[in-house]
C-alpha cells in the first residue's frame, strides 16, 4: 500500500501594535505577557516581544498551522477589544515559516 504524507507547514505572523500612550503600550504587554502562556496548549508554538518605541510592541508569532493562528489571532483581538486598549494602528503580516535557525 501507498502511504500519503501530509506536511502540515507553520504559520509565522508578525504585528506591531502602536498605542495612544505609553502606559496604553505598558498596559497591554504586561496582560498580554499574562493570558498568551495558555495559548500554547492550542497551537501558539513562539512569541516574541520587542519594544519598537514607547507607545508601540513588534510581535513575532509562530502558529503550528494557518487555522490554528487565525482561530487564536481572532480570539485576542477579541480580547484587546474586551480590555479597549487604546490602539492607533496594527500592522500584521503573515506567511509560511521556511525556515528557522537558533542558537541552542
Amino acid at each position: 500500500s501507498r502511504r500519503k504524507y501530509v506536511h502540515i507547514m507553520s504559520v509565522g505572523r508578525v504585528g506591531m501594535f502602536n498605542f495612544f500612550t505609553e502606559a496604553d503600550c505598558e498596559k497591554f504587554i504586561a496582560m498580554h505577557t499574562t493570558k498568551v502562556p495558555e495559548l500554547l496548549e492550542r497551537g501558539l508554538l513562539e512569541i516574541t516581544w520587542v519594544r519598537a518605541s514607547p507607545e508601540s510592541v513588534l510581535m513575532f508569532v509562530i502558529f503550528e498551522t494557518k487555522e490554528k493562528g487565525d482561530l487564536l489571532f481572532k480570539e485576542m483581538s477579541e480580547w484587546r477589544e474586551q480590555y479597549d486598549f487604546k490602539i492607533t494602528d496594527t500592522i500584521v503580516f503573515d506567511g509560511d515559516v521556511i525556515q528557522q535557525l537558533r542558537k541552542q
